[in-house]
């Protein structure tokens, strides 16, 4: 790996403030490569060769402003889980990112992203359906689904289908009813049980807090009847028509009774 001296990266905002521009002394010079196969140098290793675990194509996360766009960081899957590498040293030996406030959030989050792994799913909404496909050479069809409900809810027995190309099984779950975390048990051939969790979450828009005006409220309820009111003094007017006032009438009954209260005393004291 060659090694490359005096490259600069203006580090992005963080919380809405601008870092000062981290200096990077050196960097090593890499690329990412693009094969998507076992990893190991015995890949093409014959019948009853141990199970290798996968690796995905690698993606380049960020880049140094060295007017050549080196990868700075690059992102790829390992297995069931990410592995990442960073170009310079992550102490000061070749920058100086360790005295700007943004290395703790960026070393934070980048924790937090491959701690996570490639179990969960989290791009999934409700109402999606969950699929994805397993080697019937490795595990057999019978999967059993646990809801978001479970243990509350019973498991699911279900049989994955062959795929069109043959490739496989397929599994698929439709009833993504519910936000949580589905879980699929798997069995393999060897009679150990394997577990994969996908993250069911809600819509994003249903978080969307921009004012609906009348033609956005008709589109979403449809044939609903409602009435739309434009504006806090339109507000104010039907409040004041749906505003009933009872004190005068409560008043009216109080004066009533202590003036039948004083005729009835006055009446049965003259009488006695």
């Amino acid at each position: 790996n060659t090694v490359h001296k005096f490259a600069f990266r203006q580090i992005p905002p963080v919380n809405g403030h601008m870092s000062k521009q981290i200096l990077f002394e050196q960097y090593f010079s890499c690329m990412p490569a693009a094969v998507d196969a076992p990893s190991g140098d015995d890949a093409g290793a014959g019948a009853g060769a141990p199970e290798l675990p996968r690796v995905g194509l690698a993606k380049v996360v960020s880049r140094f402003a060295d007017g050549e766009g080196s990868p700075a960081m690059i992102e790829r899957s390992y297995g069931h889980g990410r592995v990442v590498l960073f170009a310079s040293s992550c102490d000061q030996e070749w920058n100086d990112w360790g005295r700007d406030a943004s290395y703790v959030v960026a070393v934070l989050e980048l924790a937090r992203f491959l701690a996570r792994g490639r179990g969960i799913a989290n791009d999934l909404v409700v109402g999606v359906p969950i699929e994805f496909s397993v080697d019937p050479d490795a595990y057999a069809e019978d999967v059993r689904v646990r809801t978001p409900g479970y243990p509350a809810e019973q498991e699911i027995d279900l049989t994955a289908a062959p795929r069109e190309d043959r490739a496989g099984f397929w599994i698929r779950w439709d009833q993504t009813r519910s936000r949580g975390v589905y879980r699929f048990v798997l069995t393999r051939r060897t009679g150990e049980e394997e577990m994969r969790a996908f993250a069911v979450n809600l819509d994003p828009s249903e978080s969307d807090l921009r004012p609906a005006v009348e033609a956005d409220l008709r589109q979403s309820l449809h044939e609903m009847e409602f009435h739309y009111v434009d504006g806090l003094k339109s507000l104010g007017e039907v409040g004041e028509e749906s505003r009933r006032e009872f004190w005068k009438s409560v008043l009216l009954a109080a004066f009533v009774v202590l003036m039948g209260e004083q005729f009835l005393g006055w009446w049965f004291g003259r009488r006695a």
